[in-house]
C-alpha cells in the first residue's frame, strides 16, 4: 500500500496438527480455545474462572477445512492458530499468543475470481455469550456509553460486556484499523448477551488472484472488565509501537472572553507574557491559536486557505513572528487548522478541482462545516498536506498542532455528536485517484505525512472523533491527543460533555493517545462548585489539562484554580462505578512512588438540580474494609473522622469533594498538601517515617513565592505525637509557620524561587485530641422553591452536623448547607453543631427557615373573539437575534406550552414590548402566557409576563392590569391573563421581561390571546 506502514500479524506459520482431527485446540496460561468441526462450534474458557464464556457456534459461515498451526510475531511473541478455510477462498485465523489474555481473530478474504471485487463490509464474529449472569442484569459500555446489552446501536472498535456488581464480563475489540472501520454490537439471545463484530470498509476492491487481510479482532473475558478495556489499550499500544510525546497542558483562544477566536498578534503575546509569570511555574506548557487565523471565506465552517493569514485578520503581521514571540517566553506555539478539507468554491482551489473526492455526479463531495473532502488517495494531495505540516512546523515554528475537522479524511459526512454506530455516513461511495485505497487506510496515509513533514517532537492533537466516529480507531497510533468529545462551554450540561466522553473512553488515555475532554472553565461567570468540578475531574483523571480564559482578568481565586490544577500527574487514574453509573461519580488515583500509599478520590456530582449522598464500600474501591482509614477534604480544607467499611460523602448539586484517604498509621503521615488538588502526589517525591529518631522526612516541591501547607496527620489519644520541630535543607525556603490542633499539623513554607525542598519534623510522645468544638454562631438561613441555605461561621479543624426537624440528618464539611430535600409553604427547623475529628460536638444553634408556596394559576380564559395575530401591531420591540414569530415560537417551531400546542399564537424572545390598537367594543385580554416547552429542562429560563392599558392621554401611565409571577422550572412555566379593559383606555402593551436573572433560554409565547 502506498506510503504506508502495514503491520503484518504473522511472521512465521508452520501447520501442525491433522486436518481430520474434529476437535482443535490451542492454549495459552490464560485461554483454551477449542473448535469443533462437525458442529462449527467454539469453545472458549479463560483460566481464572471454570466456566466457558463462549460456547457454541461463533459464525454463520461454516469452513470446509481447519488445520492449527504454530506462529511466531515480532511484537506478541510465540503462539498457535486454528485456521479455517472456506470453498470461497477466505481463511479465518483464531490465534493465542503466549502473553496475551484475548482470543485474536483475522479474516482473510481471497479473490478466486477473474474480475475486481468490492466489498463494503466483512462480518467476522457473531456468538452467544455464555456469562454466569443473565442479560437483563448485564451491560454493555461501548462509544455510546453505558446502556442494557440490547439497547446499545453498536460501538466503534470496542465494547464490553459486564456485570455492574461483579464488574466480571467479556471485552471484544478491534486491534487494528489499517484499512477499515471495526465495529462491535450487542444483543440479546433469551437470557444471553450476544456480541457480533464487523469491518466497515466502505470500498475494499480486490484484484484477481490476491488476498486481503482483514483487521485484527480480540475477545477476552476479565474479572474486572474495567481492566480488560485497559489491557485491550495497552495491546493497541503493543501493537502499533506507539510512545507518546510528553503530555503537555496548556491554553487554547477559541472560547476566552475577551479575545476568544484566534485572539489577535497583540492578545496573544500580551496573554502569553502573563501566562509565563503566573502559570509557567505551575506548569503550564504551550498556547494554542485557534480558527479565524487564515485566509478565504467562512462559506461552509471555517476558511480553509492554511498557508497564509486573512489579510485584514487579526494576525497581519503573518503566523510566524506570532510564534517566536511565544517560544522566547519558555511556551510552545500551538496553532489550528484542518489538514484534510478544502473549499472547491474558494478561488484558492479553482485550478485544484482534482484534489477533492467526488460524488457519483462528478461534483466535489462537501459536508456541513466540513466543508470540501480532500483526495487523499492522490499523492499530490498527500503532498500538499505535509507542505503545509511542513511550512507550520519547520518555517513558522509552531510544535503544537490542534488538527480539527479530521473526519473529512475519511471523506464521510458529519455526524455530530456521533457516539453509537451509525452506517449511513457515505464511506466509501466517493469517486477517488486511487479506488484500490480505502477511506481509512487514505486517512492513515494522509496522517503519515503530517507527522513525516512535521517531524517527530511536534504535539499531535487530533479534533474531534464525535464528528464522525470514522476517525477514531483510524487514528490509533497516529496522534498523541485527541479530543474524544464535542465542544463545551461554560453552561453546567454542555460542561459534562467532556467528563462524559473522557470516563467512557478513559482506558486510552496515556495508553493510546492523552485523552482531551475539551476545556475547563474558572471565570467568574461560572459558579465556584462548576469551576472546582470540572477541574478537579480533569486533573483526578489525568486528561489534557487545558483552559480557554483571559488569564489577566481572572480574580486571584480563580486564577489559583489553574494553579492547583497545574502540572497533570502523569498518572492512570480509574472511574471506580464505571459499569454502574452512565456517568462516573468516583474516580480514584493511587500512588507510591513518595514511599507512602496515598489515595485521592474524587467524588462528583452530575446532577445540577440534587444533592447526592454517596455510599460506597471500600471494598469496591480497593481498599481494606477492615480497616481504618482517614481523610481530609481538599475544597473544605477539612480533616475528617476515621472510617471504615464505607466512605460516606454528601454533595451538593454540580459540585465534587476530592479526598486524600490514607490508613490511619501509630505515626505521623503527610495527609495533604495545598500545592495541588490530588495533595501531595504531585509535589512530594519521598516521604519516610523515621522511628529512632521521631522524625518524619521527606521532600517536596515548591513553586517561587506559592505558600505551601503540608497538612501532617497524627493519631488522636494518649500515646500519640507533639511536633518539637520543623526544619528545611535549604536558607532560600522559610518556614512562614507551624501549628498543631490535636490530630492536625499545619506547617507553611516559602521559597523564593522554584525548587525541590527537604524537610523534617520532629515529634515526641504525647497525649493528643482534639479541641473541644464551640457553639456555632452566625446562623442564617434562606428558603426558595428549590433549595434552603444555611450558613454559618467557621469553627477550625471541625466538621459540622445538621438536623432538620422530620429527623433528616447532614454532615457537611464546610460551615454551609444547600438542602434542596425541601418542599415549597413549609417552615423547617435546623440544628447546627460543629463535630472534631472523634465525633465529639458542640453546642447546636436552630433556627427555622420557610420555604415560599409556588403561586396558584389562574383558570384558562376563554379563546379570545379577536385574536391578536390577526392585528397589525403598532410598536414592537425585540431580541435582534430573536425577531417576533406569527403562529410559531422565537425558535421557529410550534407554540408549545406544558405539552398541548397550540396554533394561534406570538412566538418571542424575552425584554420585548408589543403594543395593539384595542379594537372597537373590546372589554376584556385574555391570554395564556409561558415560557415554550423547548427550553422546559433549562434551569436559567425564567420571565415575567406584564398587561399593560393605556389609555394615551398626556401625563398618564400605562395602567398595569395583570402580571405574572416568576416563570421557570422551578415553579409554573405557564400563567393565564383575562383582564378587564376600561372604555377610556385605547392600547394595550404586552411585556415580556428577564424575572431580573439574565435571558439564557427565554423563548416566551403568548397564546390564545
Amino acid at each position: 500500500m502506498e506510503n504506508i506502514k502495514i503491520v503484518k500479524l504473522f511472521c512465521i506459520a508452520m501447520l501442525s496438527g491433522t486436518v481430520s482431527a474434529d476437535v482443535l485446540t490451542i492454549k495459552n496460561d490464560y485461554l483454551t480455545v477449542a473448535y469443533q468441526k462437525t458442529e462449527n462450534r467454539l469453545v472458549i474458557k479463560a483460566a481464572y474462572t471454570q466456566r466457558a464464556f463462549l460456547n457454541g457456534p461463533w459464525s454463520a459461515r461454516r469452513a470446509s477445512s481447519a488445520e492449527t498451526a504454530s506462529l511466531s510475531h515480532a511484537v506478541f511473541g510465540d503462539g498457535e492458530s486454528i485456521n479455517l478455510h472456506y470453498p470461497d477462498g477466505r481463511v479465518d485465523r483464531i490465534m493465542l499468543f503466549e502473553q496475551s489474555e484475548f482470543v485474536f481473530f483475522q479474516p482473510t478474504i481471497v479473490n478466486q475470481t477473474e474480475k475486481d471485487i468490492s466489498l463494503q463490509k466483512v462480518e467476522l464474529f457473531d456468538a452467544v455469550l455464555n456469562l454466569s449472569e443473565p442479560a437483563a442484569s448485564l451491560k454493555a459500555l461501548g462509544t455510546a456509553g453505558l446502556t442494557p446489552v440490547d439497547g446499545h446501536p453498536g460501538s466503534y472498535m470496542f465494547l464490553a460486556i459486564a456485570d455492574p456488581d461483579s464488574r466480571n464480563g467479556v471485552v471484544g475489540a478491534w486491534l487494528s484499523s489499517e484499512r477499515g472501520s471495526g465495529i462491535v454490537f450487542s444483543g440479546r439471545d433469551e437470557d444471553k448477551a450476544s456480541l457480533k463484530a464487523r469491518i466497515d470498509y466502505g470500498r475494499l476492491l480486490i484484484k484477481p488472484g490476491d488476498a486481503a487481510e482483514g483487521e485484527i479482532f480480540v475477545i477476552g473475558q476479565f474479572d474486572d472488565a474495567r481492566l480488560g478495556l485497559e489491557k485491550y489499550a495497552d495491546l493497541v499500544a503493543q501493537y502499533y509501537d506507539i510512545h507518546l510525546l510528553p503530555q503537555v497542558d496548556g491554553y487554547c483562544t477559541w472560547y476566552s472572553r475577551p479575545n476568544g477566536r484566534a485572539g489577535d498578534e497583540k492578545s496573544i503575546l500580551e496573554l502569553s507574557e502573563f501566562a509565563k509569570k503566573e502559570l509557567k511555574p505551575y506548569g503550564l506548557d504551550f498556547i494554542q491559536i485557534d480558527d479565524y487565523w487564515q485566509e478565504g471565506k467562512r462559506r461552509n465552517g471555517p476558511a480553509k486557505v492554511f498557508d497564509r493569514v486573512a489579510p485584514n485578520g487579526p494576525y497581519k503581521g503573518g503566523m510566524k513572528p506570532v510564534a517566536e514571540g511565544i517560544s522566547n517566553m519558555g511556551l510552545m506555539p500551538g496553532i489550528w487548522w484542518m489538514p484534510f478539507a478544502g473549499d472547491h468554491e474558494d478561488p484558492y482551489y479553482a485550478d485544484k478541482m482534482d484534489w477533492f473526492t467526488k460524488k457519483k455526479d462528478g461534483t466535489p463531495y462537501h459536508t456541513p462545516w466540513g466543508g470540501t473532502a480532500f483526495d487523499l488517495t492522490n499523492p499530490t494531495v498527500r503532498s500538499f498536506v505535509g507542505y503545509l505540516s511542513k511550512l507550520m512546523a519547520k518555517e513558522w515554528g509552531y510544535t503544537y498542532f490542534k488538527m480539527d475537522g479530521i473526519w473529512m479524511g475519511t471523506s464521510t459526512k458529519q455526524i455530530y455528536v456521533n457516539n453509537g454506530y451509525n452506517g449511513k455516513d457515505d464511506l466509501g461511495t466517493q469517486i477517488v485517484h486511487n479506488p484500490y485505497m480505502t477511506p481509512i487506510e487514505a486517512y492513515r496515509a494522509g496522517f503519515k505525512d503530517i507527522r513525516d513533514a512535521a517531524g517527530d517532537d511536534i504535539f499531535l492533537l487530533g479534533c474531534c472523533i464525535s464528528q464522525n466516529m470514522r476517525s477514531f480507531g483510524a487514528s490509533f497510533g497516529l496522534v498523541d491527543a485527541m479530543r474524544v468529545g464535542p465542544d463545551n462551554n461554560t453552561r453546567f450540561t454542555p460542561l459534562m460533555r467532556g467528563p462524559w466522553h473522557g470516563s467512557n473512553r478513559y482506558f486510552l488515555h496515556r495508553r493510546v493517545w492523552y485523552n482531551d475532554p475539551d476545556p475547563m472553565y474558572v471565570r467568574k461567570s461560572v459558579p465556584m462548585d462548576h469551576a472546582q468540578l470540572i477541574c478537579s475531574w480533569i486533573t483526578i483523571s489525568g486528561q489534557l489539562s487545558m483552559s480557554s480564559e483571559w488569564y489577566p482578568n481572572l480574580p486571584s481565586e480563580r486564577l489559583d484554580l489553574l494553579k492547583r490544577s497545574l502540572p497533570n500527574h502523569g498518572l492512570l487514574a480509574r472511574p471506580v462505578d464505571l459499569l454502574e453509573n452512565p456517568l462516573a461519580k468516583i474516580w480514584l488515583l493511587q500512588d507510591d512512588c513518595s514511599g507512602l500509599k496515598r489515595n485521592t478520590i474524587g467524588l462528583f456530582n452530575w446532577n445540577e438540580f440534587k444533592a447526592e449522598q454517596i455510599d460506597y464500600p471500600l471494598s469496591r474501591l480497593g481498599l481494606d474494609p477492615e480497616k481504618q482509614y482517614i481523610a481530609f477534604d481538599y475544597w473544605n480544607d477539612r480533616l475528617l473522622q476515621p472510617f471504615s467499611k464505607n466512605l460516606s460523602a454528601e454533595l451538593r448539586p454540580a459540585s465534587c469533594r476530592v479526598l486524600s484517604v490514607l490508613e490511619v498509621a501509630p505515626y505521623p503521615q503527610v495527609i495533604s498538601t495545598s500545592r495541588h488538588i490530588t495533595q501531595g502526589i504531585v509535589d512530594i517525591s519521598r516521604e519516610a517515617w523515621k522511628p529512632k529518631k521521631n522524625q518524619l522526612m521527606g521532600t517536596s516541591q515548591l513553586v517561587a513565592n506559592d505558600p505551601y501547607e503540608l497538612r501532617i496527620v497524627v493519631p488522636t489519644g494518649r500515646d500519640s505525637w507533639k511536633l518539637t520541630g520543623f526544619s528545611v535543607g535549604n536558607d532560600q525556603v522559610r518556614v512562614v509557620s507551624k501549628e498543631q490542633d490535636g490530630p492536625i499539623i499545619r506547617v507553611e513554607l516559602l521559597a523564593e524561587t522554584g525548587q525541590s525542598v527537604d524537610w523534617s519534623a520532629t515529634f515526641k510522645r504525647a497525649a493528643e485530641k482534639s479541641r473541644a468544638p464551640v457553639e456555632v454562631s452566625g446562623l442564617e438561613g434562606t428558603g426558595s422553591y428549590k433549595a434552603i441555605n444555611l450558613a454559618w461561621n467557621a469553627v477550625p479543624e471541625c466538621t459540622y452536623m445538621v438536623r432538620r426537624s422530620d429527623g433528616r440528618l447532614f454532615k457537611p464539611a464546610a460551615n454551609h448547607l444547600e438542602d434542596w430535600d425541601i418542599q415549597s409553604g413549609k417552615t423547617y427547623t435546623y440544628e447546627v453543631c460543629a463535630m472534631n475529628i472523634e465525633g465529639v460536638t458542640g453546642d447546636a444553634a436552630a433556627l427555622k427557615v420557610s420555604t415560599p408556596q409556588v403561586p396558584i394559576r389562574p383558570a384558562v380564559p376563554p379563546a379570545p373573539e379577536i385574536s391578536i395575530t390577526t392585528l397589525k401591531p403598532v410598536e414592537v420591540k425585540t431580541s435582534k437575534w430573536n425577531k417576533m414569530q406569527v403562529n410559531q415560537s422565537a425558535k421557529k417551531t410550534s407554540l408549545i406550552l406544558d405539552g398541548q400546542q397550540y396554533e394561534d399564537g406570538i412566538g418571542l424572545f424575552d425584554q420585548s414590548l408589543l403594543v395593539y390598537s384595542i379594537p372597537q367594543g373590546a372589554k376584556r385580554f385574555v391570554a395564556v402566557a409561558g415560557i415554550d416547552d423547548a427550553e422546559k429542562n433549562n434551569p436559567y429560563s425564567s420571565v415575567v409576563f406584564e398587561v399593560y392599558g393605556d389609555v394615551k392621554e398626556m401625563g398618564e401611565s400605562p395602567e398595569l392590569l395583570g402580571k405574572s409571577p416568576k416563570l421557570c422550572r422551578d415553579t409554573l412555566r405557564t400563567w393565564c391573563f383575562d383582564v378587564e379593559l376600561s372604555e377610556r383606555q385605547r392600547e394595550v402593551r404586552l411585556v415580556v421581561t428577564t424575572a431580573g436573572d439574565g435571558n439564557t433560554g427565554d423563548f416566551a409565547n403568548w397564546v390564545n390571546a
